[in-house]
């Protein structure tokens, strides 16, 4: 699989979700889209921070949210690719439900 340039932007991020949870749910929602497939690689982690303005730290926590989902994963180059659409829509729902209440 590629990296298929797919840089996920968060316009303005809200005070009332941490940042990583904000990227973890932009990155699901571009899976769903389809926007990110199955196998594709992630941007990497320092590519994610500097078009977001956040540190790599945040972006390593959405990531880490993320693999610990088993949504994305890391191969033998040790780079993020996207492992799971289904996964990724069960987060959505789980965190639109939360949002709800």
């Amino acid at each position: 699989m590629k990296w298929r340039g797919t840089y996920i932007r968060i316009v303005e991020f809200s005070p009332l979700q941490p940042k990583p949870l904000q990227i973890a749910v932009a990155i699901a929602e571009a899976i769903q889209s389809g926007e990110l497939l199955e196998g594709d690689y992630m941007p990497s982690l320092q590519d994610l921070a500097d078009i977001n303005g956040i540190s790599v730290a945040t972006t390593g926590a959405a990531y880490k949210l993320l693999k610990n989902k088993d949504i994305i994963g890391k191969d033998i180059a040790r780079r993020y690719r996207v492992i799971s659409r289904r996964r990724a829509d069960a987060f959505m729902n789980r965190n639109q439900l939360k949002e709800s209440t």
